[in-house]
């Protein structure tokens, strides 16, 4: 796993709908992998590099995540300085309270700090203190008394808000293998795309007449919008979306139905969107080579849904990482060997590959 890259991608910000800062550097980086090809970066910034078999008949795979984070953007201006918001993405009001922000101007050329806090207890009514603030009831504070203040910073309605990326911390615990920050969901798939396209065997890949595509598919947390259009130009015959689940440990998030934990593997799911002899391939792969979880699901939720649905005829499926404090500000937190575990099962299954079998 590259997690040099992985970090630098991490720190980069990915606000969905302007992922533009993310699709770069994904594309800078791609094309310094020897035989790589840049495919494409599109209007709504998705980004997909490709290396394998030049043949017009090749199998073509795709291995994707959602390089979006959720954010939110600037919907007005107070007299007193203060700015209304709209969440881009779901997420809680609590994940807003007491975070700190950038407000990206300029068409993001420029940062300007801000945060969100909530009225004093001793200012609360009785019966508010037994409620959570909505998002309507939150405002951003950037540190000025005036509309007029806060538009010479540059600010202006439809400024997108990020949260604060520095935060990352890339060897968290007593054994230094969590990783905890913002946008976990879902740039940790993207750098296993990366790392995936940095490691395959090429020559496995031309001998077996198969082109690998990764992708970093853009607008997820808004509708899984990006995910049509990257399909559209690639026609995959094999699709292997990435990304995160819950970590269900009882603590903080047991649900009924899942088990899956961070540290038990990569989690292969069956449901009504995922291909059932390629989730099969990819157990019988997993059971001897890495730890792996087992869960049944619907269909919808990632951008697994809209692969199956606009491919013309694609074997689809998802891979997830148990990923605990899903959509906070700055601390989802996965477990590295997880990560790994996934990265190897996806090279295994590539490298196996047989044209016949999936054509």
């Amino acid at each position: 796993m590259d997690y040099n890259f992985l970090q630098d991608f991490l720190l980069t910000y990915r606000p969905t709908g302007f992922e533009k800062s993310a699709a770069e550097y994904f594309a800078s980086s791609a094309v310094n992998i020897k035989d790589v090809r840049l495919d494409f970066i599109d209007k709504m910034w998705n980004v997909c590099a490709s290396v394998g078999s030049d043949e017009p008949d090749a199998l073509k795979v795709l291995i994707s995540g959602h390089s979006d984070q959720n954010c939110l953007i600037v919907s007005d201006i107070t007299k007193n300085g203060f700015l209304k918001y709209i969440p881009q993405g779901g997420f809680s009001p609590k994940t807003v309270i007491d975070g700190d922000m950038f407000i990206l101007t300029n068409s993001g050329k420029n940062k300007v700090k801000c945060f969100c806090s909530y009225k004093a207890i001793h200012l609360e009514k009785p019966e508010d203190r037994k409620k959570c603030p909505e998002h309507k009831d939150l405002y951003l504070d950037c540190g000025c008394s005036s509309r007029e203040e806060v538009e010479s910073l540059g600010i202006r309605i439809g400024d997108l808000v990020v949260f604060n990326n520095s935060r990352l911390d890339m060897e968290f615990g007593k054994n230094k293998n969590f990783i905890v920050g913002s946008g976990l969901d879902d740039g940790i798939a993207c750098g296993i795309a990366f790392s995936v396209l940095e490691n395959i065997d090429i020559e496995k890949l031309k001998k077996n007449n198969v082109r690998l595509y990764c992708a970093c598919i853009t607008s997820e947390e808004t509708g899984c919008r990006g995910a049509g259009n990257v399909v559209r130009k690639i026609s995959p015959d094999i699709s292997i979306d990435i990304d995160v689940c819950h970590d269900c440990t009882p603590e903080i998030g047991k649900t009924e139905g899942s088990q899956t934990q961070m540290g038990k593997g990569v989690v292969i799911e069956y449901g009504p969107e995922k291909y059932r002899p390629l989730n099969d391939a990819l157990k019988d792969i997993a059971k001897k080579n890495v730890k792996y979880q087992l869960v049944a699901g619907k269909a919808g939720g990632t951008n697994t849904n809209n692969i199956q649905m606009m491919s013309d005829n694609c074997a689809s499926t998802l891979l997830s990482i148990p990923c605990r404090y899903m959509h906070s500000a700055t601390h989802e937190m996965v477990d590295r060997n997880d990560v790994e575990a996934c990265e190897k099962l996806v090279c295994l299954f590539i490298d196996g590959l047989k044209y016949d079998e999936w054509k």
